[in-house]
């Protein structure tokens, strides 16, 4: 039976139709909680902003995300939009329809409801339309990464949505995301309609897909699933074919590598020579793709040890570990060394230790209306105090070394 598709699931299920329709794992909710609020009340807070003003929102806000939004540059943020806008996208007309304002995500309420049968319901963190070109805006505060928005399935659907509604030519696709700081950073793109036509003729393709799949599986035929990035988080993780053949052809691929038992202790090694130069990246690759499937059995590893302990054959045990250690109130402990051995010992021993954070957190609870944590010229209120910092001598630039995946940056032309 296929789950429940909606525009946070569009783009799995655009890059893997398969996904909807195998054995989904139940994910525990509740650690989830915590960011999902904190998304809701900057949501919430940005949404007042524009109606009552910032003052009025931050009195409105809760504690926890306070300090936060007071040091969002509202200037630099699209206040003043259509928030939470709820449609339904009918996959096989390619065509939309709003449902409502402010639904909290129950599409049940809808009238008429959603089809499941042809629909797919999408909430929008922002909309905005002007004569031809629409703005579709998604504020994310987490820490997972997406795609570009004119790659990522959600934001090209709110698009689609928007374009089917009010009869648009092209449309901003904008992801923006909030920091723990009060910082944000932008990810944004322009789709004309060839690119929405695309992603539309796609889309039907795999929603078309997941009723053929959903018939496959329910006749014990075999599914053949799409690998790749939106892999990470899906719940049919444990039961999708590609990582069953995966972790089936480890033994293969390790003993590729030059993993061996030694016919002495019966230990795996690693034979010398056998990684050179020419063969290097593919083995990392394989070593990702195992990696991330042990990562997986790990998880439900300790998702078990988590109620009960699991005893090793090694003497060791995986389950629950308590420890604690004595920590000091760095001011407590200088005045008691001052009163007792004098300035001269407590200076000695007492370090001072702060980070750019603190600094930040610092300045944004002094900040004043008007005036700006940071600009582009470098005249913020932050780093002014920084710049103040570094002129006595308190700001290091530390630098590290690893070797490990990364994107190169560009090398600049010599002019």
């Amino acid at each position: 039976m296929r789950i429940e598709i909606t525009g946070s699931k569009a783009h799995r299920v655009w890059k893997c139709p398969p996904s909807a329709v195998l054995p989904q794992v139940a994910e525990d909710e509740t650690k989830h909680e915590p960011a999902r609020n904190r998304g809701k009340a900057i949501h919430a807070y940005l949404e007042r902003v524009g109606l009552i003003g910032p003052i009025a929102a931050q009195a409105e806000a809760p504690d926890e995300i306070r300090t936060l939004v007071k040091a969002l540059d509202l200037e630099d943020l699209p206040v003043g939009l259509s928030t939470e806008v709820a449609f339904a996208w009918n996959w096989k007309r390619r065509t939309a329809r709003e449902l409502g304002r402010n639904m909290n995500r129950c599409y049940e309420l809808a009238d008429p409801p959603v089809d499941p049968d042809c629909e797919v319901a999408i909430t929008l963190d922002l909309t905005g339309a002007a004569t031809t070109r629409g703005y579709v805006g998604d504020y994310k505060s987490g820490h997972s990464k997406y795609p570009a928005p004119d790659m990522f399935g959600q934001t090209l659907l709110g698009g689609a949505c928007l374009r089917a509604v009010y009869g648009l030519d092209d449309c901003v696709l904008e992801l923006i995301y909030i920091h723990a700081d009060g910082d944000n950073h932008k990810s944004r793109r322009i789709v004309d309609g060839w690119d929405l036509d695309a992603f539309e003729r796609e889309f039907q393709v795999s929603m078309e897909a997941t009723v053929y799949w959903e018939a496959e599986y329910a006749a014990g035929r075999a599914v053949a699933a799409n690998e790749g990035s939106w892999c990470d988080y899906c719940p049919a993780y444990m039961a999708c074919p590609a990582k069953v053949a995966l972790v089936r052809s480890i033994p293969a691929e390790l003993m590729a590598m030059g993993v061996a038992p030694n016919p002495e202790t019966h230990a795996l090694e690693l034979r010398q020579g056998v990684i050179s130069v020419r063969n290097a990246a593919d083995v990392w690759m394989m070593l990702e793709r195992i990696s991330d499937v042990i990562g997986k059995a790990k998880e439900q590893v300790i998702g078990i040890a988590s109620f009960e302990d699991v005893p090793l054959p090694d003497g060791r045990v995986i389950g629950r570990q308590v420890t604690e250690k004595r920590g000091l109130a760095a001011g407590i402990a200088a005045e008691v060394l001052e009163k007792r051995y004098g300035r001269e010992t407590r200076d000695a021993a007492v370090k001072i230790s702060i980070t750019l954070d603190a600094v930040h957190q610092a300045v944004v609870r002094h900040i004043k209306a008007g005036e700006k944590i940071q600009t582009a010229k470098g005249t913020g209120v932050l780093d002014l105090v920084l710049k103040e910092i570094d002129a006595k001598g308190g700001l290091e630039v530390k630098v590290t070394e690893s070797i490990r995946p990364h994107v190169p940056k560009r090398k600049k032309l010599a002019p």
